[in-house]
């Protein structure tokens, strides 16, 4: 088929956009077009590559990329980005249509970019241009930053790996880094955390001397040029210095190399440095918290005990991590008395390696294999003898144990704490959760209440539990599916309880979906004839 219209797309290109055809240059997968777009800074010359399946969108690359300075969606080699490729699907099914229509955009983009209608977007794409084309003539190193707010911010030092003079690491708190890589560090240089605005390329760029960096610097901001040079000056025969600059776009690092010896000429030195600009990979916890989830709270400082490390609980628990928890001055507590037994790895976070360890031990030697600077907890402790003097310093508690008497025990001692209860109905055919957040909504018990009359069921025709395992050993059966819906529903009402979400407080999400929803997700009110809350009342 795409060997058919071939033709007609050359046709069109042709005489509908103006596209020239390379006839002398072959390519197995691409037909190559010359195009010149009209701009207010006159024509501007690009290649375009058309691929011969007629399968994706065309490839833009303009001609004279080296003789310019950084443009908005330009890259490094001059391909032109005018899609967006995680948005964009291109239908092959009207590769004509679609060719031409990419054509269109691709010449809207080229015009907004040299009319400066995109300068804005400097600030967005600035990382790129802190690596690109024309800095390969200069060596760019790796610098990963470990930066800890709660340490010492003027404290921070260059370490770099034994045998590998490319791979740098900054940090303010060398014990934590050594936590987290498994590597040989040797102490490299001392290093300044510099705050600045958002920067942009301004030209000469790219800066290879002090005196040039400072020049580009003060261009985007005088003052933050001036606190530069104060943190840059070398002291005594300090022979290099890295400045990391911390701007809204993210982290920059800087080597300055300084050749000149006279401790007694700090500026000259400084100014006659050779640059070093370094790409920079962010490894703290920080960041890692927030990237996935840039426009919400997560769980960093937060206080959250997590009773019950079962099926739900396992997974929760790497769930509750990666989106804060035990970060900063906050800590996550694990509570179960139970030990981990062969016959869980067919549901459960953990495996082999655990069988026969408490549970809470293996967790978290797991957890902080993963995560090996946060703040975990355990503690091998009977869930039904938990008192509110056990937990009243934690902002939240979750009850991920299932149980029915356990759930009944925490709503009676925890009066005005925060509970989120969360439970598998049946052999995994639905999970629920409920948020008690505030006096007047539905406890635990109160769902039991609603239950046995006939309201707030979780599907129509519930046929029940059935157990395996015989009078010896009897336990609910449920896929592993059941384990991880259930704790994705908690990881996502406790996502919505830190943004200050608390509705709807009792959620149901079907699992087996032969069987049919009975009760939306809504907000219920204590039952009349719950003895907790009328004891709490």
């Amino acid at each position: 088929m795409a060997h058919e219209l071939l033709p007609k797309v050359i046709n069109a290109l042709e005489h509908q956009k103006g596209l020239k055809l390379i006839k002398d240059r072959y390519h197995s997968s691409f037909i190559p077009f010359e195009w010149e777009i009209p701009t207010s800074q006159g024509e501007k010359k690009f290649l375009v590559y058309i691929p011969k399946d007629l399968d994706s969108k065309p490839s833009v690359q303009l001609t004279e990329y080296r003789l310019l300075q950084p443009l908005p969606h330009i890259m490094d080699n001059g391909w032109l980005c005018y899609l967006d490729g995680g948005s964009y699907v291109f239908n092959k099914f009207d590769p004509i249509n679609q060719t031409l229509a990419c054509i269109d955009k691709a010449k809207e983009v080229v015009k907004k970019i040299f009319n400066n209608e995109y300068d804005e977007d400097f600030y967005s794409e600035f990382f790129s241009y802190w690596s690109m084309y024309w800095l390969k003539e200069h060596k760019l190193y790796n610098l990963y930053v470990d930066i800890d707010r709660t340490s010492s911010l003027n404290a921070c030092k260059v370490f770099l790996q034994k045998n590998n003079f490319d791979e740098f690491y900054i940090t303010n708190n060398i014990d934590k880094l050594k936590q987290k890589i498994n590597k040989s560090l040797l102490f490299f240089c001392n290093a300044t955390l510099l705050k600045t605005c958002a920067l942009r390329p301004y030209d000469p760029w790219p800066p290879s001397q002090g005196y040039q960096f400072c020049d580009w610097l003060g261009k985007n901001s005088r003052k933050i040029r001036k606190k530069f040079i104060d943190k840059a000056l070398p002291k005594n025969q300090e022979s290099f210095k890295v400045i990391l600059l911390d701007s809204p776009q993210g982290f920059f690092g800087v080597g300055l190399g300084f050749t000149n010896t006279d401790k007694t000429l700090p500026h000259k030195r400084l100014f006659g440095a050779t640059v070093y600009l370094m790409t920079t990979t962010s490894i703290d916890a920080d960041f890692v918290c927030k990237r996935n989830i840039p426009n919400s709270l997560n769980l960093t400082d937060k206080k959250i005990a997590l009773i019950g490390c079962g099926s739900i609980g396992g997974f929760l628990s790497d769930f509750l991590i990666k989106l804060g928890a035990g970060n900063g001055s906050g800590v996550l507590t694990l509570i179960d008395s139970d030990k981990f037994e062969a016959a869980n790895i067919g549901r459960h976070f953990l495996g082999y390696p655990s069988i026969n360890m408490p549970k809470v031990q293996a967790l978290r030697h797991d957890l902080l294999r993963l995560m090996p600077t946060l703040n975990i907890k355990c503690f091998d402790t009977n869930a039904n003898k938990l008192q509110f003097s056990d937990l009243e310093q934690y902002d939240l508690i979750i009850d991920a144990t299932g149980e029915e008497a356990i759930g009944n025990h925490l709503c009676s001692v925890l009066s005005g704490k925060t509970l989120l209860s969360l439970w598998i109905e049946g052999n995994g055919l639905a999970a629920r959760g409920l948020l008690h957040h505030r006096s007047g909504g539905a406890c635990y018990h109160c769902i039991r209440h609603y239950e046995l009359e006939g309201k707030l069921l979780s599907i129509k025709n519930n046929p029940g539990i059935i157990l395996s395992g015989g009078c010896r050993t009897p336990y609910v059966t449920y896929p592993v599916m059941a384990a991880i819906e259930a704790a994705n529903l908690g990881a996502m009402m406790v996502l919505d309880w830190v943004n200050k979400i608390y509705e709807p407080s009792f959620r149901t999400r079907l699992i087996d979906f032969s069987q049919e929803l009975e009760t939306t997700d809504c907000n219920p009110v204590s039952h009349p004839n719950c003895p907790i809350c009328n004891l709490n009342t």
